[in-house]
């Protein structure tokens, strides 16, 4: 059994913070409660001193019996986002788990490096990316591996030609890499790129932008 796991913070994490950057006289919340006859829509105010307010509303089913603080939670932190607080998770796409008979994940995800304080300080930034799709069959997976043609062209060497693009980023530098892949293919990741042509065509723009190098009859190395 698999599930598509997200990354969430406790609304605590995000009132630690607050008392943290603004300390806990430095802000303030106010709560609404509108009902319905099937939802239960709570709105928050946050207000920081010196930068002002952001409201958000967070929603529940009325059936649920943590509706009020399911839905007090989210408009919390819906209105954090507009101060910049968690506005990270909104990058993260979602990754495919294996699930035990509590349907919790079996092991951690890995962490991307640009969420970590470490690679948002080399200058890392996410990605845009499409919702991953369901774990494929054994199969399929091995098809494509193969190189089996599916829907007219080879994944394998669509996989392939993926790979090369992407090692380009050591050898040309992130601006550069990222410069390429928007003007050339109109994509943030080599993945999203949908036609084999496309991404052959960036590869061959990458490489007559990229130094060649060659010998001459003393044996130092020239570029050309």
């Amino acid at each position: 059994m698999y599930g598509l796991c997200l990354p969430y913070a406790d609304p605590r994490a995000y009132k630690d913070r607050l008392n943290f950057l603004v300390s806990p006289t430095g802000w303030r919340d106010k709560f609404a409660i509108t009902t319905t006859a099937t939802k239960i829509l709570v709105t928050c105010g946050l207000t920081v001193e010196h930068l002002g307010c952001h409201s958000a509303t967070g929603e529940e089913w009325s059936k649920n019996e943590n509706a009020a603080t399911s839905a007090e939670a989210q408009s919390f932190k819906r209105a954090c986002a507009g101060f910049g607080l968690g506005r990270y998770f909104y990058h993260f796409a979602g990754l495919w788990l294996p699930l035990d008979h509590q349907k919790r994940p079996e092991a951690n995800p890995p962490l991307p490096e640009w969420a970590t304080p470490q690679g948002w300080r080399r200058g890392l930034r996410p990605l845009a990316e499409l919702r991953p799709e369901p774990p494929q069959s054994e199969e399929t997976v091995v098809a494509q591996v193969n190189g089996s043609e599916v829907g007219g062209r080879s994944k394998g060497a669509a996989k392939n030609v993926v790979f090369e693009i992407r090692a380009m980023e050591s050898v040309i530098g992130a601006s550069l890499y990222r410069g390429l892949l928007k003007t050339v293919a109109r994509v943030w990741n080599p993945t999203d790129i949908r036609e084999l042509s496309q991404t052959a065509k960036s590869l061959a723009t990458y490489g007559s932008r990229t130094p060649r190098h060659s010998k001459n009859r003393s044996g130092a190395r020239e570029t050309e």
